[in-house]
């Protein structure tokens, strides 16, 4: 049944007259229909005086037009539109507007701005195409971490500490740098682009990190905070940081892509070896990456590396003279020994500073010590097993450097038991020999040496053999303990006692019968409680 457009439109009134549904019901038409009949005369422009005027040959011809099938337009091209955006600057504005020029040469009916874009797009979802993104040589590089983690060994406990793969690429090139971190933390994330600004011979224009906290304070999808540090950073570069868009992966998808080649050929390659150090490791990862570089391209025709050396070396930004150095300041305060802890790890300072406050500057390479402002030691920062000791030997006072030996070391302790008795000697021995990490047992041998000053020697040397005889590996605590329970036993009775007390018989000692002189009978005290209780 034809649609009677022009009677609608004049029951509707233009909203005047009749509602939807009264107009339904005697035309017999549906009340989508009516509503998009009445939509079509406002966007043809049709008005209440040009309805009222009676010409309807005009109006059911714009009618017509707007109700033209798609048969009766010139034909989209998909492929050839898909082609074509891929060239850079090209967009569906520009191609719609060659499409009207080519339908004005053959005097065609071309489609309106939003069918094209609509007809495109939805031949493009239905064939799921996406438009390729040509990145031009040395603009951008794209960072990220690998999810998957890596794992270095201890060579003395055999614990194992996870390591986690830093990964920048250069979007044009797909040449790639990757190295490992003991963590993902600020220090580890500003060294990893030091490294790879310096591995790629310079800087992009722009860098585009994830949105993770050590780059981004506050993640938003116009204006994104920055990490202060980590802007910083980029102005030392010379590079402007652009984080992507957040849960939008396609924002950085050739890393993404990077990312999922590492973990597959560099992480996953590797996972077979055995590092006991992070400079061990990354020696094997950078020998990977190397390869990866050098692999080429069916695409392409070229390798990775040809690729970034030929078109985009040249267009990289110069890099400082220095690395961004990125430090945090803390407190602490020198020990007894000369050492102050950070991070679980020991460092020396001097010794005329023993019991003052000092600030450190921490950075991923060194650990600086200041005191009362003025710069006094920088350490080599120490990373991997805990408890190790970065100690400079002119730190410590005059009178104590000839007998540093005998202070914290094996020998030294085993040297002061060896003056003290066998048994010391042989319990000292064993307690040096109980554990993996021989400083571990250097608190239990000050122990003992502090049980000897309070005791003395002959105390300790008879606590040692006591011990010894009770287990293989005596400890300071049981050494201890049994010197506690020898001053606590009665003292034992000497040639004097037993003149007085009497002499040994056959079933004991004899008590003196002098003894009991001063004694009550028994009966007397008997007697005695008996009147009493009268």
């Amino acid at each position: 049944m034809a649609v009677n457009r022009r009677r609608i439109l004049e029951l509707y009134d233009y909203g005047e007259g009749l509602s939807i549904r009264q107009i339904s019901e005697p035309l017999g038409t549906s009340r989508n229909t009516i509503r998009k009949v009445i939509q079509q005369a406002g966007d043809l422009g049709i008005t209440k005086e040009a309805l009222k005027a009676g010409d309807g040959s005009a109006i059911d011809a714009l009618f017509a037009q707007a109700g033209r099938a798609d048969s009766d337009y010139e034909p989209l091209d998909y492929g050839y539109l898909s082609r074509e955006l891929d060239s850079p600057g090209v967009n569906l504005k520009l191609l719609r507007t060659e499409y009207c020029q080519e339908c004005a040469s053959r005097k065609a009916m071309p489609y309106q701005y939003s069918r094209f874009c609509g007809l495109y797009k939805e031949w493009a979802r239905k064939a799921n195409v996406t438009r390729r993104i040509l990145h031009k040589p040395s603009y951008a590089c794209q960072v990220d971490w690998v999810g998957d983690s890596g794992e270095v060994r201890s060579r003395v406990t055999g614990e194992a500490s996870k390591a986690y793969y830093f990964v920048m690429t250069m979007p044009y090139s797909g040449c790639m740098y990757v190295e490992a971190f003991p963590d993902m933390r600020m220090h580890s994330w500003i060294a990893a682009h030091n490294h790879a600004y310096r591995f790629f011979g310079g800087a992009p224009c722009i860098t585009i990190p994830d949105n993770l906290r050590t780059g981004v304070r506050k993640s938003d999808p116009y204006e994104p905070l920055l990490n202060e540090v980590y802007g910083q950073m980029g102005d030392h570069f010379g590079t402007a940081i652009v984080p992507a868009r957040v849960y939008y992966p396609k924002g950085k998808a050739q890393v993404e892509r990077t990312v999922k080649i590492v973990e597959t050929w560099v992480v996953a390659y590797l996972r077979h070896k055995t590092f006991f150090s992070f400079p061990e490791l990354n020696e094997a990862v950078l020998e990977r990456v190397d390869d990866l570089n050098e692999q080429v391209a069916k695409d392409r025709g070229a390798s990775r590396r040809e690729l970034f050396r030929r078109d985009e070396v040249e267009g990289l930004l110069p890099l400082p003279n220095d690395d961004f150095e990125f430090a945090t300041w803390r407190k602490t305060k020198l020990q007894q020994d000369g050492h102050f802890q950070f991070e679980r790890m020991r460092y020396s300072a001097p010794a005329a500073y023993i019991g003052q406050d000092l600030d450190l500057r921490i950075t991923s390479a060194t650990v600086g010590v200041y005191g009362g402002g003025d710069l006094v030691c920088i350490h080599k920062r120490l990373y991997g097993r805990i408890g190790q000791y970065s100690t400079v030997e002119e730190h410590m006072p005059e009178h104590l450097r000839a007998t540093a030996d005998k202070l914290w070391s094996a020998r030294g302790f085993a040297a002061w038991a060896h003056k003290v008795g066998p048994a010391t000697e042989a319990c000292v021995k064993a307690i040096l020999e109980s554990r993996k990490i021989v400083e571990q047992t250097y608190r239990s041998c000050r122990g003992l040496r502090s049980l000897c000053d309070r005791k003395g020697p002959q105390a300790l040397e008879a606590a040692c053999a006591q011990a010894l005889e009770l287990v293989k590996t005596p400890s300071y605590t049981q050494v201890k303990n049994l010197m506690a329970q020898a001053e606590d036993a009665p003292a034992p009775i000497t040639d004097q006692d037993r003149l007085v007390r009497g002499a040994i018989g056959p079933i004991g000692y004899l008590r003196d019968p002098s003894d009991y002189a001063n004694h009550p009978r028994r009966e007397d005290k008997d007697d005695g409680d008996e009147r009493t209780d009268r």
